[in-house]
C-alpha cells in the first residue's frame, strides 16, 4: 500500500486504505501479463514512466497492433521489454504489426532466458536502441526471430543541459532549467541552481 507521503499532492485529501489498489496502467498491464494468458491487442501505451509492455517473471505475453509510445521518465524506458537483467526465468513475447516509438531507452528489449517473436513492427525514433538482445547472466541467452521490422532512427539528438547523460528529444523531457543568475531564466528567479516555474532545456550535443 502506497504510503500517504508518497501519494501525489491531488490525491491526499481524498486518499483512505480502501483505495489501496490503484495502480497505474503500466502497474495492472504488468500484474496481468504475469498470468500468462493475457493478450494485449490494438491499443495505445503511452507515457508510462517505467516502460510500455513488460514481460517479465516468467510471463507470456502477445501484442497484436498497437501503438507503444513515449514511455519515459524512469527506467527501463522501453518500449517492449521481455526479461530483465535480475530475471533468469524463462519470459516470453509474440508481436505483429505494433508501432513501437518515442520510448526513452530501447524500442524492443529481450535480456536473458527471453524469447521473442517478432513480425511486422515499426521501431523508430527510441532514444538508445531499436532492438538489442543481450545477456547478463552466464549460461543463458536470449533468442529472437524478427521479420518484416522496420527499424530506423533510433537515438535521441539532445542532451538535458543540467541532467549528466540524460538524453532528449525536447526541452519537456528534461527537469527544470538550470541557471547562474535569474538573467538565465525566462521567467521565475533562479532558486539552487534551477529556474522556478519553469520547462527543463534540451539543447544539442557538443560535436
Amino acid at each position: 500500500m502506497l504510503a500517504e507521503r508518497s501519494l501525489p499532492e491531488h490525491l491526499q485529501a481524498w486518499w483512505e486504505p480502501a483505495l489501496c489498489s490503484l495502480h497505474a496502467p503500466a502497474w495492472w498491464r504488468r500484474h496481468w501479463e504475469r498470468t500468462g494468458i493475457v493478450r494485449v491487442e490494438r491499443s495505445c501505451l503511452h507515457d508510462n514512466r517505467r516502460g510500455g509492455i513488460q514481460v517479465t517473471n516468467g510471463g507470456t505475453a502477445i501484442a497484436v497492433e498497437n501503438v507503444v509510445q513515449h514511455n519515459i521518465g524512469a527506467a527501463p524506458e522501453h518500449g517492449l521489454l521481455v526479461g530483465v537483467p535480475s530475471d533468469t526465468l524463462p519470459n516470453g513475447l509474440t508481436t505483429r504489426g505494433n508501432v513501437v516509438r518515442f520510448n526513452g531507452a530501447r524500442g524492443i528489449s529481450v535480456v536473458n532466458n527471453a524469447q521473442a517473436v517478432l513480425r511486422d513492427d515499426v521501431v523508430a525514433n527510441n532514444y538508445f536502441t531499436g532492438l538489442l538482445a543481450e545477456s547478463t547472466e552466464p549460461g543463458l541467452a536470449p533468442t529472437v526471430s524478427a521479420r518484416g521490422l522496420g527499424i530506423a532512427c533510433n537515438y535521441a539528438p539532445g542532451l538535458c543541459e543540467n541532467e549528466p547523460g540524460h538524453v532528449c528529444r525536447d526541452k519537456w523531457e528534461c527537469t527544470t532549467l538550470a541557471c547562474k543568475s535569474d538573467v538565465d531564466c525566462d521567467c521565475g528567479y533562479c532558486v539552487n541552481g534551477g529556474c522556478s516555474a519553469s520547462i527543463g532545456h534540451c539543447s544539442s550535443p557538443p560535436s
